[in-house]
C-alpha cells in the first residue's frame, strides 16, 4: 500500500481558499494499478521496514485489515452466540 500527496499542493497557493489549501495538505492512498507499478519500481532494499522516532506514518505500516497483509488473524466478533452442548 502505497501514500502521496495531493498534486498541486504548492502550486499557486494565493488563488486557493483556505479549504482547499487544507484538503491539499492530506495524503491519499495509490489505486491498485498505481500501488502495482510502484512495487514493480522499486527494489527489496526500499521495500524493507524501517523504524523511525516518532514517525507521522506509523499507523499506515500496519495493515491488518487487508488478508493479504494481514499478520494476526483477525478477532471473533464479540456478539458471536456459542452454544455450549456439554451436559
Amino acid at each position: 500500500m502505497w501514500i502521496h500527496t495531493k498534486c498541486g499542493r504548492h502550486k499557486k497557493m494565493f488563488k486557493k481558499t483556505v479549504k482547499q489549501k487544507r484538503r491539499l495538505r492530506y495524503h491519499v492512498m495509490c489505486n491498485a494499478k498505481q500501488c502495482t507499478l510502484l512495487d514493480k519500481m522499486v527494489n527489496n532494499t526500499f521495500k524493507l521496514k524501517r523504524y523511525y522516532v516518532d514517525d507521522p506514518y506509523e499507523p499506515y505500516h500496519l495493515r491488518e485489515e487487508f488478508p493479504y497483509t494481514r499478520t494476526k488473524p483477525r478477532p471473533l466478533p464479540e456478539t458471536a452466540n456459542f452454544v455450549d452442548i456439554s451436559p
